[in-house]
């Protein structure tokens, strides 16, 4: 098997100290390629994320059940963060399971930033967020307010030169949605984000059957600034960014039962592998 290199970096600390950690993994050849960043868990409760990045990664540095890993290899460098938010994610087992939002100390006995409206790309409280501390949703003191989410931004902007594609896996609704999340408007190429994204859902749909919808932010799921998604395209200028979300469409929600770990990691890996293999890497551009 050629060689895979694996290499781990904490790129920040949480609101509570915890590790932010980014695992690349590559040929390790000194060949440059384009790159694919990959996160999960950026909200608390959608255990799920976690759980598909991390088997992503096994996929890459062990090899998978339909040979596709050593191929992604060849033609991107991958960076994967699977737990963006620790605190909140640490919150949510030990005391409320549907926690969603980081774990920073608001005063009034309230705490939480929710990091998917913290990004700064038209960040604005009064588009899906909010400026009540207390909210779910309460969107930052300003764009970036929180350690978690310059954690991302830093390196993301010192590693774009060579970024291809961002991706952040969220549950639920078996979605697979690219930008804008802060306007109903469509990014200039958004025919070849929709046409990119297709390849990814009708592989994945080819395991167990599973559909996912695809199309804007906006359009397919509701309106929503200060998105990861949207920094990433339209900050940091990485073509293909997409938010995807994980099983199920809402009979079990955020509480994935067991039996369907495995099922949804599967099918995820083989979306996500096929997309990649249909980008065109010469010429920033997508094949299909």
């Amino acid at each position: 098997m050629p060689t895979v290199n694996a290499s781990l970096t904490t790129i920040g600390f949480s609101a509570e100290g915890r590790d932010i950690k980014v695992i690349k993994i590559s040929r390790g050849d000194g060949v440059s390629r384009p790159s694919v960043f990959i996160d999960g868990g950026i909200h608390a409760r959608e255990w799920i994320a976690p759980a598909t990045v991390l088997y992503f990664i096994g996929q890459m540095v062990y090899g998978d059940e339909f040979d596709l890993s050593p191929q992604l290899l060849d033609k991107f460098d991958w960076f994967f963060a699977p737990l963006l938010n620790p605190d909140g994610y640490e919150y949510s087992h030990a005391t409320y399971r549907l926690w969603r939002k980081n774990r920073v100390e608001q005063g009034r006995n309230c705490y939480g930033t929710d990091l998917n409206r913290n990004f700064g790309y038209q960040w604005n409280p009064a588009v899906g967020g909010s400026t009540n501390v207390c909210s779910d949703v309460y969107s930052g003191s300003q764009a970036f307010s929180e350690k978690e989410s310059q954690a991302v931004e830093t390196f993301i902007m010192d590693n774009r030169q060579n970024m291809m594609a961002y991706l952040t896996y969220h549950s639920y609704g078996q979605m697979w949605l690219y930008p804008w999340g802060y306007t109903s408007s469509l990014p200039a190429d958004w025919q070849e984000l929709d046409s990119a994204a297709k390849v990814g859902t009708a592989a994945l749909a080819q395991l167990y059957g599973t559909n996912y919808v695809v199309g804007s932010s906006t359009n397919v799921l509701y309106s929503a600034a200060g998105g990861s998604d949207d920094w990433a395209k339209g900050g940091a200028g990485v073509k293909y960014s997409y938010t995807i979300e994980l099983r199920d469409t809402g009979a079990h929600g955020f509480v994935l039962p067991t039996n369907q770990i495995e099922p949804n990691c599967r099918e995820s890996w083989r979306g996500l592998a096929e997309f990649a293999l249909s980008l065109n890497t010469n010429k920033g551009g997508h094949r299909g």
